[in-house]
Formats: C-alpha cells, structure tokens, sequence
C-alpha cells in the first residue's frame, strides 16, 4: 500500500487523471535529517465560467521518523492551492497511518486538519473549513474505490494462484500413481514415463484466465460530486440570501430612522416660528395694516419655501449617499459569491 500511494507507480496516477489532473510530478524520496521527503505537484482543472482554468497544486510529503519500513509508515502531507481565492491563507494537512495487520492485510488511517497562514473573516473561514474538508472527503472516498478495486484483484490473482497449484499438485498425484501402477507391472517403461512427463510440463504451461474488471468508478465518482456541489450549493445560496436579507433590514431602518429624525428636526425648529408670525386674530383696519400684513405674509411663504427647499436638499443627499452604500454593499457581496463559488469548486477537485 505504501508502494502504491507513495510511489511513482500507476494506481497513483491513474487516481490523479481520473480527477482530471495532469502535469502531475511523483519525485523519489529523499533522504534529509533523518526523515525522507519528497514534493508532488500537479494541476488540477478548474470549471470556472471566469477566472483562472486551472490550479497549481503543491503537496509536501514528510514520512516521520517513527516510521518502520514494513510495518508501519506515518506520512505528513501538506496540501497548497495557488490560483484560487484565498488560497494563500491556508493549507490542508493530512496524516496519514499504514499499519501492518496480517501478512497480506493493512490498515490506514487519515486525519485532516486545516491550518491558516494567514487571518480570514469569520465568514470566510466558516466556508474555507466547510469546503475543503467535504473536498477532501469527496477525494479519500474515490481513493478508496480504487484500493478497493485493487484488492479485488489480489484476490482474484490469489485465487487463480491456488486453484492452478491445487490443480498442479492433483495432476501430479495422478501421474504419480500411474507411473507407480505401470512400473510394478513393467519396470523397464520407467525413463520412458519420466521424459514424456517433462515434455508435457514444458511444452503444455498452464494458462491464466482473464481477471474480471469492473467499470463502476466514473459512475460512482460522478454521484458523489455531484452530490457533494448540490448540497454545497444549496447550503450556500441560503447563507447569502439570509446575510442580503439581514442587511437590507438593517439599512431600511437606518433610512427610516433618519428620514424621521429630519421630519422631526423641521418640526421643531421651523414650523413653531410660523404660528407666531402673523397674529390671525388681529384685523387690519386701515390701508398700511393691509400692506404690512401683505408683507408679513410673503416673507413668511418665502421663508418656508426656503426651509422646505433646505429639507429637500438634504435629504435628497442622504438618498444619494444611501444609493452609494447599497451599490458598494452589492458589488462586495457579489464579489464573495463568485470567490465562494469558485473556492467551492476547486476544493472539490482537490
């Protein structure tokens, strides 16, 4: 299993083309500090409507010192993404646990953690984490199918061993019996029987049937991502609508609070002044006192038309500022979208 999983071999490959990786590189190990280390990189393709078509992946593979070779292996594997969003701020670790159980039997063990470079929203650090360990889960899934598929073939191989050595063995019981039978009745057909016999050995091997294969690992895989981006989606799409919706309350209220304020604020300070300044109860008598309440009457409309003016303006100003704040508002929650989608998607090819 170390062999398979930690070496150039073709079961490793095979996994990474499946996943639609290439440029893949499987160095050797090499020896440093008492450990032996090895990086692997390959890229991983990306199905992004914009931005980048492919992600270059890096993975550090260490295998520790308490390691024995052939009965246990602890290897540590720090996997980096560049070319995605944040992919700069975090890694993800796995360890992996190769234990010998039997002669023809191991177990193996993965543990996950995602480790930060570097400070992360909330938010965003909620996303990092749920995407890429259901990544990652989604990838030892498909890599169990294939060990899976790979133990079959042991077996069957096994299998076939047996039944032939078995089916070898019986025809030399057979044979042996004969030639016993026939040399008590003739002792001189005894070098004739041996030469016949090992002609038929050499010149009749035996043959190996076909080993049955099976085709089920593009389906399977298929139903599991698409499972996996489904439930992400959905999980996604919900969160955001419920932070819009969050938001757009909040700055309703805000909006109404100040419009309140201002229609208050007009109240008090204007209208009060208004009542005052023409005394309705007093009746003009005489030509001035008709003139002097003409005048009154036009500095008071033109006073109000100047408030009322003063209103309007201001608020027709925080209207305008209110506009700014909600298209900023729009484009950063349309560009954490794009970033979640994206970081979404790679993390399932991961």
């Amino acid at each position: 299993m170390f062999q398979m999983i930690f070496t150039d071999t073709a079961f490793m490959t095979s996994v990474h083309e499946a996943r639609r990786s290439y440029d893949i590189n499987l160095p050797a190990w090499q020896e440093e500090d008492g450990q032996r280390l090895r990086m692997v990189r390959y890229k991983i393709s990306l199905n992004y409507s914009i931005g980048p078509k492919s992600s270059q992946t890096s993975e550090k593979q260490t295998c520790l010192k308490e390691s024995k070779p052939g009965s246990l292996y602890v290897i540590d594997c720090e996997c980096c993404m560049n070319g995605i969003p944040y992919g700069d701020t975090f890694m993800v670790v796995n360890r992996y646990c190769l234990t010998r159980v039997l002669k023809n039997r191991s177990r193996l063990k993965v543990t996950t953690e995602i480790r930060y470079k570097k400070s992360v929203w909330g938010i965003v650090k909620n996303m990092i984490e749920k995407n890429g360990y259901e990544g990652v889960k989604d990838f030892f899934k498909f890599m169990d199918l294939h060990l899976k598929q790979e133990c079959e073939k042991e077996r069957s191989i096994q299998t076939l061993r047996s039944q032939n050595s078995k089916h070898k063995l019986r025809k030399r019981r057979t044979r042996s019996n004969v030639l016993i039978h026939n040399m008590k009745e003739n002792p001189k057909i005894k070098a004739t029987r041996h030469l016949s016999l090992n002609e038929t050995a050499k010149h009749h091997p035996p043959v190996a049937a076909p080993l049955p294969v099976r085709n089920t690992f593009a389906s399977v895989h298929t139903v599991y991502k698409e499972e996996g981006l489904s439930k992400l989606n959905a999980d996604t799409l919900v969160r955001v609508i419920l932070v819009i919706l969050v938001l757009l309350v909040i700055f309703n209220a805000v909006l109404f609070y100040k419009l309140w304020s201002l229609e208050g604020y007009a109240n008090i300070l204007y209208f009060p002044h208004s009542e005052t300044s023409i005394n309705v109860n007093h009746v003009p008598k005489s030509e001035e006192d008709w003139i002097q309440l003409l005048k009154q009457q036009q500095s008071l409309h033109e006073s109000e038309m100047h408030k009322w003016k003063e209103i309007l303006s201001s608020s027709i100003t925080m209207i305008d500022q209110m506009k700014s704040s909600l298209t900023k508002l729009s484009d950063t929650l349309e560009n954490h979208i794009s970033h979640a989608d994206m970081y979404s998607r790679a993390a399932n090819q991961e």
